[in-house]
């Protein structure tokens, strides 16, 4: 589950990409639900993205990251194994000359890490973007970037260190630039903690101007992290699309696990693209279609890059 919450002043100028329940109202069947369905999706992904490469149509492909192309351990940012079969994937389909973004809650620390080449070539490569800490920061062609860093950071992250040592186990993910991130990952008397950090961090937003608390929890991960609240996974994606397909007549084609990436797929999905959800159909709102792992959606990249 992951939710999140405004802290402190009115922020109604910022676009709601908190879904449409029109989108997938309740007790609707969706397509993916059955392997035979799934295997057909990922024919027509590759097939709708080939025909479109070769028409002259800007295709642009949208990766969570978070068991949606691989799985990781939660709360590790560095340090970690590359994923050299994906980032090859990645790196082969960019240069074809079809858009590869990542849109992921990590620092850009573990993409560099995890997928040392595609990361290479972000900011030179015409056909890469990465939106890294839910949207607050985004890296663009020609070296562009944008961030949205929530105020007073470091005031926040040293309240949040003194906060970490109250419950074994807490640590503050250091690696992020632009948010403050509470990772229970491995805390002793998890769900005691967790609600301590929510109820401690609500009531301090008024101190400390606005941020907006977003908060994840399942069987392995769980995580409180201070966003700038006028950014977001649906942010990101806007300004993706608006750089690569500002005549809005691209295909569109977002992948995500979780209610994290609910904004994405919500931006991605009012520009007519589709939203593939990943995993149990419980965790995937507002998705148009379904994959059941990172395996299938593997499988598709591994295609793309075949058929190109």
């Amino acid at each position: 589950m992951v939710s999140t919450s405004k802290a402190n002043r009115d922020i109604s100028n910022a676009p709601d990409y908190s879904g449409d329940i029109n989108m997938n109202p309740v007790g609707l069947r969706l397509v993916g639900e059955t392997e035979e369905e799934r295997a057909n999706i990922q024919t027509t992904i590759v097939s709708e993205v080939l025909n479109a490469k070769k028409s002259g149509r800007t295709v642009v492909l949208m990766f969570d990251l978070d068991h949606t192309v691989g799985e990781y351990q939660p709360g590790k940012n560095s340090g970690i194994s590359k994923d050299t079969e994906a980032d090859q994937y990645f790196v082969d389909i960019s240069d074809a000359g079809i858009v590869i973004a990542f849109n992921t809650g990590r620092p850009a620390c573990f993409v560099k890490e995890r997928y040392p080449l595609t990361a290479s070539k972000i900011g030179f490569s015409q056909h890469l973007a990465i939106s890294t800490e839910n949207g607050a920061r985004i890296r663009l062609p020609d070296h562009k970037e944008v961030s949205f860093a929530v105020d007073h950071i470091e005031e926040l992250r040293k309240i949040a260190s003194e906060q970490a040592s109250l419950h074994q186990g807490t640590v503050v993910e250091l690696e992020k630039e632009n948010t403050v991130t509470l990772s229970l990952a491995k805390t002793f008397n998890r769900d005691a903690a967790y609600s301590h950090y929510m109820e401690f961090f609500l009531r301090l937003s008024p101190s400390f101007g606005d941020f907006s608390i977003i908060s994840g929890v399942s069987q392995t991960d769980c995580y409180i992290e201070l966003v700038n609240p006028q950014t977001n996974k649906g942010v990101a994606s806007d300004i993706i699309y608006d750089h690569f397909d500002p005549r809005r007549n691209g295909l569109l084609k977002c992948f995500g696990d979780s209610a994290a990436d609910v904004p994405m797929k919500v931006s991605t999905r009012r520009r007519g693209g589709v939203a593939v959800g990943i995993g149990p159909k419980a965790c995937t709102g507002n998705s148009s279609v379904l994959l059941a792992s990172p395996c299938e959606v593997r499988e598709v990249l591994k295609n793309i890059r075949l058929g190109l």
